[in-house]
């Protein structure tokens, strides 16, 4: 008689294991967070920001894209042709600008000016976008 007492408190012991585990995981499914946000609120959310406002006043014809995994709207204006310190027309630059929006809906803009060396922007990006020779002089 202690054996099958044994054994129905072992199959009572995995049951309620087996639905405790069940139920952590369809709560943990059920209040994950949204990870990401539509592209179109990607975008409208990153056209609200200053930096993006300041880039597109300056750089009007820069290429827009939307990275929806990593919420990430990225702009990028790009001159092939621009006096340089090895002379004219001799490289290529681009300036990018990436705005991440947050799941709080904070927004983080980070800007790069590349080419054959690049260089990442800190601090007020909004000023560097406005006074940057990144794509050779002021536009």
């Amino acid at each position: 008689m202690d054996n099958n007492n044994n054994k129905r408190d072992v199959a009572s012991a995995m049951f309620g294991m087996a639905v405790g585990i069940g139920l952590m995981a369809l709560l943990s499914f059920m209040f994950k967070p949204l990870t990401t946000f539509p592209d179109s609120e990607l975008v409208a959310r990153a056209q609200e920001t200053q930096e993006v406002k300041a880039f597109l006043d300056r750089f009007p014809d820069a290429k827009m894209s939307v990275d929806g995994q990593s919420s990430q709207v990225t702009y990028r204006a790009s001159r092939q042709d621009y006096e340089s310190s090895s002379g004219p027309g001799t490289s290529a630059r681009q300036l990018v600008l990436t705005v991440t929006v947050e799941q709080s809906g904070r927004t983080e803009a980070s800007l790069v000016c590349g080419g054959s060396l690049s260089t990442r922007a800190s601090g007020n990006i909004t000023s560097h976008i406005e006074y940057t020779r990144c794509l050779g002089d002021r536009q």
